[in-house]
């Protein structure tokens, strides 16, 4: 699988973009401004 660079990734388009890319066995790499705003992506 692919190694993918995602950034805004707490929220919208990023958010759904990385959840989906990780389900799909992926190795994604989320970035965002604000670490705080990161528990949609803890799993």
């Amino acid at each position: 699988m692919a190694r993918i660079l995602i950034t805004g990734s707490n929220s919208g388009f990023g958010l759904l973009s990385a959840l989906t890319l990780a389900r799909q066995g992926h190795d994604v790499i989320a970035t965002m401004r604000n670490a705080a705003k990161s528990d949609a992506l803890d799993h």
